[in-house]
């Protein structure tokens, strides 16, 4: 297994980790769309990062968790948004790393999430982890970044300890969809 290293402030990212909030916007996007309504900005802004994530290449991931809330309120709609994605797994410490997470006052889910960014597991590519990943929870957003020393001193204190190729883990950034797509803007440049 490889490791899907962090983004450099210079390069496009190569691995992307959609979080619960995007795939809900993307998914109402989808359906306001379908009944002839123009979707609100959050979920137009969502569904453009998306759709720019795809054609730039970059390898777009879910977690199991996602694909199973959407396709439970329309398959038809799910499946247009999962077919061109890849769902990550559980891979071994997400748990471990998601229980540390919720010491710096993330909730279950979001920790999750974050954790998935480090360990979750694309068995189709031998990877694991994502470079980026998109949120659109601004509570998130915000203490990623105001605890973002903090919490990677913890998780290089967690990591030196693993097994290779786990120790090799690194810390994804966590972009809003507006920041994707400046990243995304740039790289064209």
């Amino acid at each position: 297994m490889r490791v899907n290293a962090s983004q450099s402030t210079t390069s496009l990212p190569t691995t992307c980790l959609l979080d619960k909030n995007i795939v809900r916007a993307v998914f109402e996007a989808r359906v306001r769309v379908r009944r002839r309504l123009i979707p609100l900005h959050h979920q137009a802004q969502a569904a453009i990062a998306y759709q720019a994530l795809l054609q730039a290449g970059c390898t777009t991931y879910v977690t199991p968790e996602n694909v199973h809330s959407a396709q439970r309120r329309d398959p038809h709609i799910a499946a247009s948004i999962f077919m061109p994605l890849t769902t990550l797994t559980k891979g071994h410490y997400l748990r471990r790393w998601a229980r540390r997470l919720r010491d710096f006052g993330f909730g279950r889910e979001d920790s999750v999430i974050l954790a998935y960014g480090s360990f979750g597991m694309d068995f189709q590519r031998q990877t694991f982890g994502a470079e980026v990943i998109l949120s659109a929870d601004q509570p998130l957003l915000r203490r990623f970044h105001e605890q973002y020393d903090h919490i990677a001193r913890r998780f290089r204190r967690m990591t030196c300890q693993l097994a290779l190729p786990y120790r090799l883990a690194q810390l994804p950034t966590v972009m809003s969809p507006a920041e994707m797509l400046t990243t995304l803007m740039r790289g064209k440049d």
